[in-house]
């Protein structure tokens, strides 16, 4: 039971208590018998989706949810995509508006690579950042290529970038699309702070993380 040895990837105690770890199928099925194991759930490979945010959630800028909010202040909103590329964006940029410390509950950081600078990229607005890939590369069998994408929380896809800037970007004057449709851009929430998770990659996101 014990040979190949079991290898934890992640372990979660928040949302959920549990882990993540590669296991063969007999260990996988001894852990499920176990009364004190409520479910063991084989790890997936999800693709990025992207839709009308706010039709899709429901939500209405006249009335519930959305105008109660207050622009969600004091909310950090974490996002689990392709990471995040906030350099000379102004959607990342610290609100003066905002206190520039999260919420006191908020326990996530900024964590630093090679290609992401936290102390620079990080702010009152931008207050987590970090990257999960150990699900990922266990997938591929191998380590990612970095000339291809960033084992860090900076996104060389685009994707990221565009649902945490859609969901909690700070007002940017002036903004247009190759000079159309010039205007004010905002993010739906632009008072909360953002978390960006980056989980997802070339090949698609692991369930595990």
């Amino acid at each position: 039971m014990s040979v190949p040895a079991p290898r934890v990837l992640y372990s979660y105690s928040h949302a959920a208590t549990g882990f993540a770890a590669r296991l063969t199928g007999r260990q996988a099925a001894h852990l499920a018998s176990q009364r004190s194991v409520l479910a063991v759930v084989p790890d997936a490979t999800l693709q990025l989706h992207t839709t009308l945010t706010p039709s899709f959630l429901g939500l209405s800028s006249s009335s519930g949810l959305l105008p109660a909010s207050n622009g969600a202040t004091d909310v950090v909103i974490g996002v689990m995509d392709t990471g995040v590329y906030p350099i000379d964006r102004a959607s990342f940029a610290a609100d003066p508006s905002v206190p520039p410390l999260p919420p006191g509950k908020f326990r996530g950081s900024c964590i630093s690579a090679p290609s992401f600078n936290a102390s620079a990229y990080c702010n009152g607005k931008l207050v987590g950042a970090k990257a999960f890939y150990e699900g990922y590369e266990l997938e591929l069998g191998r380590s990612m290529n970095e000339m291809e994408e960033s084992r860090s929380p900076l996104d060389t896809n685009g994707h990221g970038t565009h649902t945490a800037s859609t969901a909690a970007g700070s007002a940017v004057a002036d903004a247009a699309l190759y000079g159309y449709a010039r205007g004010k851009a905002v993010g739906m929430a632009p008072g909360a702070r953002i978390a960006s998770y980056k989980v997802c990659w070339k090949y698609g996101c692991m369930t595990s993380t």
